[in-house]
């Protein structure tokens, strides 16, 4: 799983959604510049991350390159790069394509910009009678929709994911 610094890369990704409380529950494999370097695991308690290095040269210039790296600002606060970090939006990003994947198989999505929730709409209608009926709703409200079937993964994990930190 790719994450947005493309020099790090998590792989072998095993998430356990149930003992998921705080932060993700998870165990992975770390690989920087395509060679494994660690693996990581979180017990899903709110804790860091744990990492057990199979390459202390490889890990060092992981963490000499993350330090490179600029922090992550958002509106509510900046977040430092970090190992975790970058782990963390990996994971949301595994989240994001499979669920993206799931949403799109037999349903069309779409997002209701005037009240921010989600509305499914069966695949078995056709698209122009999806789309018509998303217009005539989006009219009443008053406000736009988005299609999400239409987005990139990228383009979904923006509008429902809340980024790591």
């Amino acid at each position: 799983m790719k994450n947005t610094q493309n020099r790090n890369t998590l792989k072998s990704i095993k998430v356990l959604k149930s003992r998921s409380q705080e932060t993700h529950c998870y165990t992975a494999n770390v690989f920087f510049d395509g060679k494994k370097i660690a693996e990581v695991g979180n017990g899903g308690h709110g804790a860091c991350d744990d990492y057990y290095s199979t390459n202390v040269d490889g890990a060092k210039k992981m963490l000499e390159y993350i330090k490179t790296l600029p922090d992550h600002v958002y509106d509510w606060g900046t977040v430092p790069a970090s190992l975790d970090y970058i782990c963390s939006e990996a994971i949301n990003d595994w989240y994001a394509k499979r669920d993206f994947a799931k949403i799109c198989k037999n349903w069309a999505y779409y997002f209701g910009e005037w009240d921010g929730r989600y509305y499914p709409q069966d695949k078995r209608h056709p698209r122009e009678a999806i789309i018509e009926f998303l217009g005539a709703e989006s009219k009443k409200q008053g406000q736009p929709y988005t299609l999400m079937n239409d987005l990139t993964v990228d383009e979904y994990k923006a509008l429902v994911i809340i980024p790591a930190g």
